[in-house]
């Protein structure tokens, strides 16, 4: 039975309050200008279907504490949301889930190490990294400027170095062909290259150019100017600032259910970092993206031991007068809060394409997992493959066969098939014929099985397509099918499960359900497209043969 308000009183006073359930747990945290108004605005807010289904029929009892001002009851607010975590509260993490790279200088010989942990350990890490193909491609380019050993261990001199020498991609000290002077002062280059400092590393190398040229190392300085050129042609890509202060650029990207921030830190005039955050519970909130951002900017520069001069966000947010009075005091200096001029427009635009892949990605991975739940599959369908036939009459039956990794089309790997094998009109067999060439080109080719097929139709052509498989010696695939909708019936698609006799009926509004359709729609378009490519080419063909 939920609260019985009327029976309550709270003063009219600035404070933060306390909702608990039946169990004493603190549910969610609030601050308010006005105790009284705010709280039976809670109650009273027929709009708000989130806090009323699920937050307010939960709530057993309210505490307050009355603060003597805004910026107190802000302050105290963010102090307990952290301390006890509220489920309704809008919940902060760091995402830590990217990779970094290590290197250790305090090592004889340092590696490069990509790691997911950043430990205490007095090494150096640069990142976190949000795309892999960025990693990859930073990677790529510190091998080039700095080959650093990549092997594992370097216990025992080698009489010949290994193929990466060979490549240039490794400076052999396993072969002792250089000092471990000289090796270390590349690994201390690296570093300087990902800590951002270009243009100072550029000006060490060119002195050092200059030098190997007045002492005749021609050899030398070839490979420098090699170097340089190719860090000068990075530098000419790199964004930068030209104030002269410190920095945050903040920019918010969320959905339904979850929201992520980015934080682009600009120091001494460059971009020098990039923080990612998580934030939980947005579903249960229904909150604006200007009252989102500002719950966030309280929890993250809560206790920061450094705030810049400037934050620049992408719109005026809910109490910005007052998180700017506050951030002052905990900074003893003014810290402005602002939207950026057009000099600093591209550095928030930079920021929120982040945070929109960011996000992107993180819903892929939910919905992949609910859909992994959904159909009770025993892996994650991180490669899927749909399957379907075009076959409007026994002449130009084709087939075709859609990918789908990480829940995204991949266009350049979809394929079409001419039936070879089938003469008559037979759906299922034409499925069981394409579904064979395709798993049997890849196994040739060496390449990956998907986790998933989808299937266009029902329980038959599912069948039909598992016995395939098994024909040619294949069980880990996992085959789903789905039915089409029949809107004049009022029926829904069904999808029929791997393991299951009977099929299912997914809810509308899910995501997994949107994937598989999507799925099926496109091997049903590309199919579809392809059977009019070859009849418009045989009626063509025809029309010559009337002609002449």
């Amino acid at each position: 039975m939920a609260l019985d308000l009327e029976k309550l009183s709270f003063p009219d006073e600035p404070g933060v309050y306390l909702m608990k359930d039946k169990k004493e747990k603190i549910i969610y945290i609030g601050k308010a200008n006005s105790l009284s108004k705010r709280i039976k605005s809670h109650f009273q807010n027929k709009e708000d279907f989130i806090k009323k289904e699920y937050l307010i029929p939960l709530v057993d009892k309210i505490e307050y504490i009355i603060t003597r001002d805004k910026i107190e009851s802000l302050i105290l607010e963010a102090n307990l949301i952290k301390k006890h975590q509220p489920r309704f509260n809008i919940k902060l993490k760091d995402d830590k889930s990217y990779p970094y790279i290590k290197i250790d200088l305090n090592k004889a010989y340092p590696r490069m190490v990509v790691t997911r942990k950043r430990l205490d350990d007095q090494a150096e890490y640069f990142g976190p990294y949000p795309y892999v193909k960025g990693l990859r491609k930073t990677l790529q380019i510190i091998k080039e400027l700095f080959p650093l050993r990549l092997c594992h261990k370097i216990n025992q001199v080698k009489k010949k170095p290994c193929l990466n020498y060979d490549i240039k991609f490794c400076l052999a000290p396993c072969a002792d062909l250089i000092s471990q002077d000289n090796y270390y002062q590349i690994a201390h280059q690296a570093c300087e290259f990902l800590r951002g400092e270009k243009s100072e590393l550029l000006d060490k190398l060119k002195i050092q150019m200059k030098n190997f040229s007045k002492e005749l190392k021609f050899e030398e300085a070839a490979k420098l100017r090699d170097k340089i050129t190719l860090i000068e042609g990075i530098l000419k890509h790199q964004e930068t600032v030209i104030s002269k202060e410190d920095i945050d650029v903040i920019a918010l990207s969320f959905s339904r259910t979850l929201a992520i921030v980015v934080i682009l830190l600009i120091r001494g005039k460059r971009i020098s970092d990039q923080r990612t955050f998580l934030l939980d519970n947005v579903k249960y909130l229904r909150i604006s993206e200007s009252q989102l951002l500002a719950n966030f900017l309280k929890q993250y520069y809560l206790n920061k031991d450094f705030i810049p001069s400037e934050i620049i966000l992408p719109y005026k947010v809910e109490d910005q007068e007052i998180l700017e009075a506050w951030l002052k005091d905990i900074a003893k200096r003014k810290v402005k809060i602002a939207t950026p001029n057009h000099e600093k427009k591209r550095l928030l635009d930079l920021a929120l394409l982040n945070a929109d892949a960011i996000l992107a990605q993180k819903e892929t991975g939910s919905v992949l997992m609910q859909l992994k739940d959904l159909l009770k599959l025993e892996k994650l369908p991180i490669y899927i493959e749909g399957f379907d036939i075009s076959n409007l009459s026994r002449e130009n039956a084709v087939g075709s066969c859609v990918v789908f990794k990480e829940g995204r089309p991949v266009k350049k790997e979809y394929r079409k098939f001419k039936i070879k094998t089938i003469k008559t009109q037979d759906d299922f067999a034409m499925l069981g014929e394409i579904v064979e060439r395709r798993c049997q080109r890849l196994l040739k080719e060496n390449k990956d099985l998907p986790n998933l097929m989808v299937v266009d139709g029902g329980k038959g052509q599912q069948n039909f397509v598992k016995k395939a498989l098994e024909g040619i010696g294949i069980t880990e695939i996992e085959v789903a099918a789905i039915a089409k909708e029949r809107p004049r019936l009022k029926k829904e698609d069904r999808i029929f499960l791997p393991h299951e006799r009977e099929d299912v009926t997914l809810p509308k509004n899910s995501p997994a359900l949107r994937l598989i359709q999507n799925i099926r729609n496109e091997a049903h378009r590309f199919a579809i497209s392809y059977h009019k490519k070859l009849r418009s080419k045989e009626m063509v063909k025809n029309d010559q043969v009337i002609t002449h």
